[in-house]
């Protein structure tokens, strides 16, 4: 009996502990912000649509990237890379739109290595 108990308070904990539904909500929010920001009409607009969000993603973040291996499962870890992965190559990416205009090109280079930053700094 005391076994059952403990294994399903430890089952509890676990439960409790698990920051898969926080993973999942942060990949939908900032696929909608790479959305946003990849759909502006110029890099200032991209700007504005990030640094709307950007403190708010940050911290949302944090505490997702010290999470341990029984606290997010393989998978909510495996789409979190994937949307960070996807997310720098679509927002550095827009850099080609503006191959020709060096000025906006020095615009959206900045965005680049700012969102970069925002989602790898510790």
């Amino acid at each position: 009996m005391f076994q059952k108990c403990t294994l399903f308070c430890v089952c509890l904990l676990l439960a409790a502990c698990s920051k898969n539904a926080e993973v999942q909500d942060f990949v939908k929010e900032q696929d909608a912000l790479v959305a946003e920001v990849t759909a502006a009409t110029n890099a200032d607009a991209a700007q504005k649509a990030f640094d709307g969000k950007k403190a708010d993603l940050k911290a949302k973040l944090a505490p997702l990237k010290t999470a341990r291996g029984f606290q997010v499962s393989k998978e909510s870890m495996a789409a979190l890379t994937t949307s960070l992965t996807s997310g720098v190559t679509s927002v550095c990416g827009l850099q080609l739109k503006a191959i020709t205009d060096a000025a906006e090109g020095a615009k959206y280079k900045a965005l680049c290595d700012d969102y970069t930053s925002t989602m790898t700094a510790n």
